[in-house]
């Protein structure tokens, strides 16, 4: 994952702890964000080569995340 920005949207600290560490040691960049709000902002300000989403978050869905990340590629 060699200097790959890695979004990670999941409402639990934990699970967003693990997957930080797991990337950091993988020489990735994690982008830890907890709401779908969150990650779209991110999604404007950053390059991402990749994102792991959990799709159950209170709120918006992760499904409304990637929708959003599959229309601001296409334009």
């Amino acid at each position: 994952l060699d200097g790959l920005n890695i979004l990670v949207l999941d409402d639990n600290i934990h699970t967003c702890g693990v997957l930080e560490t797991l990337i950091t040691q993988a020489g990735g960049r994690p982008l830890v964000v907890h709401t779908v709000r969150e990650a779209k902002q991110i999604a404007q300000q950053e390059p991402l080569d990749a994102a792991l989403v959990d799709l159950a978050i209170p709120g918006e869905s992760g499904l409304q995340f990637i929708d959003f990340i599959r229309k601001s590629s296409s334009e």
